[in-house]
Formats: structure tokens, sequence, C-alpha cells
């Protein structure tokens, strides 16, 4: 029982590891596409 409960408890940490490094891979395409976005509106804005 306690061997099963260790390896479900192992399995659920790395596939928590592994959603916030996609969250974090996500989150800095995000930012970039937005960044993007903002300069590229203020250049707009600009002519």
């Amino acid at each position: 029982m306690k061997k099963s409960d260790g390896e479900i408890h192992e399995k659920t940490a790395s596939w928590g590891i592994l959603q916030s490094e996609w969250l974090r891979k996500c989150g800095r395409l995000l930012l970039l596409l937005l960044y993007r976005f903002v300069i590229g509106w203020a250049f707009f804005q600009l002519l």
C-alpha cells in the first residue's frame, strides 16, 4: 500500500513540475506577443 502511494505521489509531483514548466513557457510566449502588440500599437500611434 505504501509503495503504491509513493509511486502515485512521484507521478503527481513530476506532473506538477511539467505543468509549471509548460505554464511558464506559455506565459513567456504570451508576454512576448503582448510586448510586440504594445510596441506595434505605440509605433502606429506615432505615425
